[in-house]
């Protein structure tokens, strides 16, 4: 979706999400049993890439519209119809295959490959976040990292340069993105000590690298009690609020999805009251 006719941008743009709460995550956990932190992270983008989509698509086409995307030359935002629209958000997840303990000095770190259904429009946050955990689930349970890391290994050892530049390219060329997850200190970190003056670490944000030209960096990180969602992204002409939109349009939706989970979590409470109420009255007759 995120491609363009001219080479990679030396030049990357950043942004990150307004801080997210831990107990706030809590409460959208408590009001949706069974789901992670990470589901409602992954929801969260989703439903973020989406609106980004929609965005690019015009209300209306109008005949300029048509010549743009007709030229090769055409150096402007990029408009994307919704026939052009990639019907699934494909992001690489980067996963240690290393135990505690395990002190081997080689690379036991693999990949493994999220799809979303990335349909337009709006979504109830209940089904978002259930389809966010059916895919996550399938990604736990996934062998593909490990046949990965078997299959290179020994590729490299008996065959060297069988798995060429190329063949990784074509891997990483399908993904929209790469998504990593990193849990911080849950309390404050300082610089100094008692003696010196002591500065204190406000929040962290972390991007991984971007893989190919037109994909994203998504990060989500942990601090002392909040989490922050970043986006980084090629500094084209054709999508040139690309990380910063993403980063508003996830903060949107993850205040949309707390405040349905509050009207979830009340809902259900009054369904707890009244059968309540209606012993009591049976008792009172």
């Amino acid at each position: 979706t995120f491609r363009y006719n001219h080479p990679q941008p030396v030049q990357k743009r950043a942004a990150w999400s307004e801080p997210m709460d831990m107990e706030d995550i809590k409460t959208i956990r408590a009001a949706y049993p069974g789901v992670t932190l990470n589901d409602v992270m992954v929801a969260c983008l989703e439903r973020a890439h989406s609106a980004y989509l929609d965005s690019l698509a015009p209300e209306e086409i109008s005949e300029e519209d048509l010549a743009n995307l007709a030229d090769p030359d055409y150096e402007g935002p990029a408009i994307i119809l919704p026939e052009q629209r990639d019907s699934k958000l494909n992001i690489i997840i980067p996963k240690s295959l290393r135990y505690p303990g395990d002190m081997r000095f080689e690379n036991v770190v693999t990949v493994e490959f999220l799809m979303l259904d990335n349909t337009s429009g709006e979504q109830s946050t209940e089904k978002s976040i259930a389809a966010a955990h059916k895919s996550m689930m399938h990604v736990k349970k996934s062998l593909f990292g490990w046949m990965a890391v078997v299959m290179a290994r020994t590729f490299c050892t008996h065959i060297p340069g069988f798995l060429s530049k190329a063949f990784f390219t074509y891997c990483t060329d399908k993904a929209h993105g790469i998504l990593t997850n990193v849990p911080g200190p849950t309390e404050a970190l300082y610089f100094g000590n008692k003696n010196t003056e002591q500065h204190r670490v406000i929040s962290f944000i972390v991007f991984p690298p971007v893989a190919t030209e037109g994909s994203t960096a998504f990060g989500v990180c942990s601090y002392n009690g909040q989490v922050r969602f970043a986006a980084m992204a090629d500094a084209s002409y054709e999508f040139p609020n690309q990380a910063r939109t993403l980063a508003d349009n996830f903060s949107a939706v993850y205040k949309r999805m707390l405040a349905d989970a509050h009207e979830e979590l009340q809902a259900r409470q009054l369904q707890d009251k009244v059968p309540n109420l209606a012993h009591v009255q049976m008792l009172r007759g």
